[in-house]
This record gives C-alpha cells, sequence and structure tokens, in this order.
C-alpha cells in the first residue's frame, strides 16, 4: 500500500500514524489507525463487526463500547459528525462504511505551520506553456466525456456479478445474517433428491450441511440476532415449520411450530419473516373455503392473510384482512426498525399491490398497486423508508414509502432473481440462474396399461412452456424463453421447426390453444388475450391489458372464441366472432366454456366446478378443479383429467363422467409444472418436466 491516501479534504499517513488537515495533524492510536486502514480497504462496502473484529482485533473478545470508541476517536480526528456524517457512517445493526472516495499516493504537499513556503510568480513563458497546456486538457476531457455520454445512451450498464456460492446444482432462497457474515440457503444437487439447508460463512468460506431429512426443506431465515433459525419442510401431508438454535456445530432444540394445535383445522400457513425484534413469526395464513360459508364467496374465504405468531406466548394474531378475491396476502416483511410492515398482495386475475402499514400507529401507511408480479423485498439498511422489489422476467424496483416513488433498476439482466439482502449502494445479494430449466416431452397415458411408445423429447436451449397438439397429433406447438427474447414455435412431425412470432424476454404466454381447423391459434400475453393466423402469422389482440381475462377455448368447429373477463366485478362469459371480429356476452357466471368432438359443452363456474350442460341447459355437477391458476384441465372422451399438487409432488387425476370413478397417480415428483396436454389418440401426453435449475447466490453491484 502506498504511504498515504486522501479521503475527501483529509490526508492519512500510514508511517507517521496522522491525519493531516486544515486543523493541522492529529495522531492516532494503533488500532484507529487499522480500523480506518481496513474502511479504506473497503471503501462504499458496509464493514460488518466480524470483520472488523477479525481484521483489526484479531478475533479478540471486544465489547460494542471498546468499537464505538474508536470510531469517536476517528470522528474527532476527521472533523466528522454522527449525525451528518462525511466520512464514516453507521448502518445500524450492520456495521460501517467509509462515504469518501479514497486516493492512495506516496508523495503529498501539505501545509506545515511551522515552515512559511515561499511563492512566486510564474514567467511569461511558464504562463503561456500553463494556458497551452490547460486547454489540450479541457479538449481531451470534452472528447472523453461526449463519447461517454454517447455510450451511456446507446448501452445499458450491466452489473457486476460475483459469485457467493460454488455449489454444483441449485441453490436458492438466501438469506444473510451481517451479525456473524454467514448465509444460508437450501441446495440440493440433482431434482430427484430433496433440498437441504445449508450455510456458508463468507469469511472462512466454509460450507455446512444443517438439515438431513428425506422431505425437502424449502425455506429458511435467521432471527434478527442470528441466534435461531426458523425453517419450513415440505412434508407429504403438507408443509411444517421448525425453530431452532443455531450454532457453529449445528442446529439444536428443534421445535415443531405450526402443528394441528396451533391452527384452526381450516387454515393453513405459510412462513415469511421474522419481527424486528425477534419476538415474533410472520405466516401467510390462508383459510380454507367452507361449502356453508354465505356471506363471503368461496374466491375471497381462500383469500391469504398475514398471520403474527407471538414465540413467547405461543399464540396467533391476524394482522392483515385482505378479503380480496385472488391469493391474497402472501408476503411480509417488517422494517428493520420495526416500524414499517411491507405486505405484498394478489388480487384476481393477476393484479399485485403493495401494502405498507405503520405498526406505531396501526395505520395505512401507503397502498399501491403494481404493474409487475413481486416475488421478493428487503427494506434498504441505510433507508428506514425504502424498500426494493425483485420480480419475474429480471425486474428490479426501488420504492420510497413516503413519496410513493416507485423506480426501476435498469440493466438488470433476466436471469437475475430474488433478492436477499440489501449490502450498500446498488448492491444486493440475489439469485443467478440459467435459462434451461424445463423441457418438454411426451409420455404415456399413466391411465392406460403397459402401453409401450416412442415418445418425442424436444431439445431445449432455453425455458419450453405450454405444449398444445394440432387437432390430428402430428404438429406439436409450444413457447421458447430465452434471456433476450421469446418466441412461438410450430414443430412438424419430420423436425421441421418455424418460429411463429416473437415476444420480449419479459413477456410470458399462457393458455396457449390451437383451433381445430389449425387457422388459427389463442393465448393470453401479458395477460391480453390474442388470436394469431397461423397461415399470415399476424397477430390481433381482443382485449386490453387492463382487462382481466381468463381461459380463451375455440368452439369445436373453430369459428368462434370463447373466453371471460371481469365486468362490475362479476364473471362474464364472452363469445368472439372469428370471422367479424365482434364480442358477445354467451353467459354469467363462468370462467370457461370447452366444447368436446361430439358438440358436448363443459361449462368452469366462478368457484372452478366442472359441469356438463345437458340438451335442456341444465348443469350436471362432474369435479370441483383445483384454484391454483397453475393447474391444467382437460375433457377426453367420457373423462376429465386435472392436476394438483400433493406436497412437492403433482398428481394427475381421470374421473369418469359416467360413473364417477376416480383415479390419480404421480406424474412428477419434486416438480412445479402442472400443464398436460392428451394427445388425440388418448394413448400419450405431453407435459413440461421441471429441470434441475442450476443456480447460484451471488452479490449483484450496479455501476
Amino acid at each position: 500500500m502506498q504511504n498515504k491516501i486522501r479521503i475527501g479534504d483529509q490526508v492519512v499517513c500510514w508511517q507517521s500514524s496522522c491525519v493531516i488537515n486544515e486543523q493541522g495533524e492529529h495522531k492516532l492510536e494503533p488500532l484507529a489507525l487499522a480500523f480506518l486502514k481496513f474502511l479504506s480497504e473497503h471503501q462504499g462496502q458496509v464493514v460488518s463487526r466480524t470483520q472488523l473484529l477479525q481484521a483489526v482485533w484479531h478475533n479478540r473478545e471486544v465489547s460494542d463500547d471498546a468499537i464505538r470508541r474508536v470510531v469517536r476517536m476517528l470522528r474527532t480526528a476527521l472533523g466528522d459528525d454522527a449525525k451528518s456524517p462525511r466520512y464514516i457512517k453507521t448502518l445500524p445493526l450492520q456495521g460501517y462504511m467509509l462515504l469518501p472516495a479514497v486516493i492512495a499516493f506516496d508523495e503529498v504537499t501539505t501545509t506545515n505551520k511551522a515552515t512559511a513556503i515561499k511563492k512566486s510568480l510564474p514567467s511569461y513563458s511558464s504562463l503561456v506553456w500553463v494556458i497551452g497546456f490547460m486547454l489540450v486538457l479541457v479538449i481531451i476531457a470534452t472528447l472523453f466525456f461526449w463519447q461517454q455520454s454517447t455510450q451511456q445512451k446507446n448501452t445499458t450498464l450491466s452489473p457486476k456479478v460475483a459469485k457467493l456460492t460454488h455449489l454444483a446444482g441449485a441453490q436458492a432462497q438466501g438469506n444473510f445474517c451481517h451479525v456473524n457474515n454467514t448465509l444460508i440457503f437450501v441446495h440440493r444437487s440433482n431434482r430427484n433428491t430433496p433440498s437441504a439447508l445449508y450455510s456458508k460463512n463468507l469469511t472462512t468460506k466454509t460450507v455446512k450441511r444443517l438439515t438431513f431429512t428425506d422431505d425437502n426443506v424449502v425455506f429458511a431465515r435467521f432471527s434478527p440476532d442470528c441466534q435461531q433459525l426458523a425453517y419450513t419442510i415440505q412434508q407429504a401431508e403438507g408443509k411444517a415449520t421448525y425453530l431452532a438454535s443455531y450454532t457453529q456445530q449445528g442446529l439444536t432444540n428443534v421445535i415443531s411450530l405450526t402443528n394441528d394445535n396451533d391452527l384452526n383445522d381450516n387454515q393453513s400457513s405459510t412462513f415469511l419473516s421474522w419481527s424486528a425484534d425477534g419476538k415474533s413469526l410472520y405466516f401467510s395464513t390462508k383459510r380454507l373455503a367452507e361449502n356453508n360459508s354465505s356471506a363471503i364467496s368461496a374466491e375471497i374465504n381462500n383469500s391469504a392473510v398475514i398471520s403474527r405468531y407471538i414465540l413467547q406466548g405461543k399464540n396467533w394474531q391476524q394482522v392483515t384482512f385482505s378479503l380480496v378475491e385472488g391469493a391474497g396476502d402472501y408476503l411480509a416483511q417488517e422494517s428493520l426498525d420495526g416500524r414499517y410492515l411491507a405486505v405484498l398482495r394478489n388480487s384476481v386475475g393477476g393484479r399485485f399491490s403493495i401494502l405498507v402499514l405503520d405498526l406505531d400507529t396501526q395505520a395505512i401507511a401507503v397502498e399501491r398497486h403494481l404493474s409487475f408480479r413481486p416475488k421478493k423485498l428487503v427494506w434498504l439498511s441505510d433507508d428506514s423508508e425504502s424498500l426494493a422489489l425483485s420480480g419475474v422476467k429480471g425486474l428490479f424496483f426501488y420504492y420510497n414509502i413516503l413519496h410513493d416513488e416507485l423506480r426501476e433498476q435498469t440493466g438488470n439482466k433476466i436471469t437475475l432473481k430474488d433478492v436477499a439482502y440489501h449490502c450498500g449502494d446498488k448492491c444486493f445479494f440475489m439469485r443467478k440462474y440459467d435459462m434451461n430449466f424445463t423441457d418438454i416431452k411426451e409420455v404415456p397415458n399413466p391411465f392406460l396399461p403397459d402401453i409401450k411408445l416412442a415418445t418425442i423429447h424436444i431439445e431445449s436451449t432455453g425455458a419450453d412452456f405450454n405444449p398444445v397438439y394440432s387437432a390430428d397429433g402430428d404438429t406439436i406447438y409450444f413457447t421458447k424463453s430465452r434471456e433476450n427474447d421469446g418466441e412461438l414455435i410450430r414443430r412438424t412431425s419430420n423436425g421441421d421447426e418455424d418460429s411463429l412470432f416473437r415476444f420480449g424476454s419479459r413477456q410470458s404466454i399462457h393458455d396457449l390453444q390451437i383451433g381445430p381447423n389449425e387457422k388459427y391459434a389463442t393465448g393470453k400475453l401479458d395477460r391480453r388475450v390474442f388470436v394469431l393466423e397461423l397461415k399470415t402469422k399476424a397477430i390481433q389482440f381482443i382485449t386490453s391489458q387492463q382487462e382481466q381475462a381468463f381461459f380463451p377455448l375455440f368452439d369445436q368447429m373453430g369459428k368462434h372464441l370463447y373466453f371471460s373477463r371481469i365486468e362490475q366485478d362479476k364473471v362474464v362469459l364472452q363469445k368472439y366472432h372469428l370471422e367479424n371480429q365482434t364480442i358477445t356476452t354467451a353467459d354469467k357466471g363462468f370462467y370457461a366454456r370447452f366444447e368436446n368432438k361430439y358438440n358436448e359443452i363443459y361449462l368452469v363456474s366462478s368457484e372452478y366446478m366442472l359441469y356438463k350442460q345437458l340438451s335442456d341447459g341444465s348443469l350436471t355437477f362432474i369435479v370441483q378443479l383445483g384454484r391454483n391458476p397453475y393447474h391444467s384441465w382437460q375433457v377426453f372422451e367420457h373423462y376429465v383429467y386435472f392436476t394438483t399438487d400433493k406436497g412437492s409432488d403433482v398428481e394427475i387425476h381421470r374421473i369418469d363422467i359416467n360413473t364417477g370413478k376416480t383415479q390419480k397417480k404421480i406424474l412428477f415428483q419434486n416438480s412445479n409444472r402442472f400443464h398436460f396436454r392428451l394427445h388425440p389418440s388418448g394413448n400419450k401426453m405431453l407435459v413440461v418436466e421441471s429441470l434441475l435449475s442450476n443456480s447460484e447466490l451471488v452479490k449483484v453491484t450496479w455501476q
């Protein structure tokens, strides 16, 4: 290291152990000098108490008062103010940060009060040379900044990404504690092994496995003091949350938090986060629908709310009262000072919003609708009124609750998601994954005896979704998602592939359907129902992005398209005439209308109940379908097929419409993909298979 550095207006001389400024020289004690040197080596980064104890005190037992005394000593030498810091900033519960840039050099000219510096005016020739030199510098600087501004207009700066974990396989659900500089995460090496809980000390680089169970550990969080861990295991009968003491040797004193005695019989809860004081845990609590409920609709009755589990009293307290149609409140996180609670809410039709509660006044501080689906949030460590939101497709936003200001972080990549920790100015711990996490393949119909077939397996260079057959079963249509774009693909029986249209990397297609005469395709692109003419590849949107539309399905003749949308809080079934491009109302109270080749009509109600419509217009109930929007269903011949989730597995059901006989099989293990489509012969089906998504936890820093 050079013998001197400049920090703002201060010059630090390592050899003489002093700070030089306008007030003169200030001698520093060895501890203070070592403290400042370590901060300068990590300028702009948050330095934790653990890091300081290792680097400055060499792992000796030191009190917090001793650390604060050294900081006060440095602030006095630098002329700094703790309330309005210019040099050393304290981040509560995190550590310290050196704010100004550090300039290192070997020689520096300083003012010595005991020495008079003789000054003389420059000669005329020297003055001309200086002016000329300055003009050259101005020209060079102008050209440089013009080039930089031009490049900035034409390109978007990508963030710096550094790996935090290096294990082969998938690492997810990261959580970091600055107190012990330790990262915990869920990991599995291949798709058929259960995911386990791991820790990594970022100082020693030591990785340890913490759990050993045949069930999947799906989520874990440190308590604020890092003395405890709460984590969730996905078991065959459902999810269970456990509390354990965390030590370097592993987990001890493990107890179950969510058992049958803790919750009402008709409730289920998902662990989300700790309170800032470590005395409570937040859960998303879903009340299961009751058939005799008349005051509240079934959808609202299923909507989740946020509940608090108080550890000392072992009792539950409801925090939010969403009463919205849709999934409800699915994430909650207290601010670091414990004043605010941020809640993410999902309403019907894929609508999302953020709700911030002031826990001191029990008032709603802000409620704002969002144009994207947020999956994770973290409060900023240096701003108790701001947080960061990460969503699907690489979306990343900053949100200030006092000004209700939402600002997107540009330059983020689609492969970066799941924000986990704020590590400084535009610095976050996140998850980076590759795009090859699904395959499309055919499998034999699991309900038919011992079928031996040659089936198709489509090799993927990205993530593939929405596979459907043409009416004759010779052509397959599917969508492909890559880092830079997505496209709708048509694949013929001889293996030829044709791109029908491309869409943005942050857009998604759902509910893809092909008309019976293979003239049109339909689906939803970012919630908008579209019709694609397959011959000309011309696409037309028949709903706006404001509308909440569902289940576009062709009639048997391929002349009309049925879909539903919400009108004045009611589900209304619409009929779109493909030839004259007009929309009329077909029915009310139904999400979907399906016709088979026998001209039989099936309807899905607003409660996701499947009915068969008889010739006289009356309805016969068949089955209650799952409310998960990713569940798949299909009527084929005299059977109804549909998928549900059972723990971490996917089950496929088959019900005989005539007899009511029900069968079910495991379609996938350790999967979150539910899509299937039967071949017109009925002896095989297209499915989307989950692959192990190779991923690691990373430190992301934007320029």
